[in-house]
């Protein structure tokens, strides 16, 4: 696994004094990146290898002049990158922090609250079907455990944001 961060600034309300909207909600070291290595962690721990990419899109994009509007085109540099130098990498995760309020992102299992998971499919791409699929399994799977751990699949086109989402 290829674990990275698009919008790697990306945090939480509450874990920004003073933020009132998700996008006041940024942090160079409070931020989706954190999501990454607990992921990376867990998937470790269960025998699969990850990598979790801690490139500074927003950085990056100041290097490169470029606006928020290219995060995707940025984080695809840095997925080839890895995808030339590591040949076992099958699969490619790109955390983001929605905007929906808590009552909507978590649930309570046990006493214990969890972040529900989202799937964002992207529709302008040739592997839409492949990855559509493969987001239903996750889906299904994750279902089985707890059917409201997941916020379910949501297929995007270019209206919607980029369409593509590197998931070509």
């Amino acid at each position: 696994f290829f674990i990275y961060h698009t919008h790697s600034w990306e945090s939480f309300l509450p874990l920004i004094p003073g933020a009132k909207s998700p996008n006041q909600a940024s942090s160079p070291k409070v931020n989706v990146s954190l999501l990454g290595e607990r992921l990376k962690k867990n998937l470790e721990a269960n025998g699969i290898g990850a990598i979790d990419d801690k490139t500074n899109i927003g950085s990056e994009l100041a290097k490169k002049n470029w606006s928020w509007g290219s995060s995707y085109k940025m984080s695809r540099l840095v997925v080839q990158e890895a995808l030339t130098h590591d040949d076992d990498l099958n699969y490619l995760i790109d955390i983001h922090r929605g905007d929906a309020r808590k009552k909507t992102t978590t649930i309570e299992i046990d006493g214990k609250k969890y972040a529900k998971l989202y799937f964002v499919v992207g529709v302008e791409n040739k592997n839409y079907k492949k990855n559509l699929e493969f987001a239903k399994d996750i889906n299904n799977e994750i279902k089985k455990f707890n059917k409201g751990l997941t916020r379910g699949i949501y297929s995007k086109n270019y209206k919607q944001g980029n369409g593509i989402y590197n998931q070509d």
